[in-house]
């Protein structure tokens, strides 16, 4: 069982999809539901990434705060 946990993983994935597909290995219903699959997990995988950027955005943001607020002490 491949584990799929990043984009690079996904695509490495749906390159071995494809290939299997073309030498006959699946059937075209079944790589399309495990295409449509993947297309599900790549936008989680994005808003995952997105969320992990804000969040040290975030922090950045409130560590520079803290640091502007002592100095005016």
């Amino acid at each position: 069982m491949r584990r799929l946990n990043n984009i690079l993983d996904l695509r490495r994935y749906l390159a071995s999809l494809i290939n299997r597909l073309d030498q006959g290995v699946i059937d075209q219903a079944t790589a399309s539901k495990l295409a449509y699959i993947c297309s599900i997990l790549y936008r989680v995988l994005l808003d995952s990434d997105i969320e992990t950027r804000i969040a040290a955005l975030e922090s950045r943001i409130q560590n520079r705060e803290v640091r502007q607020n002592e100095r005016k002490l």
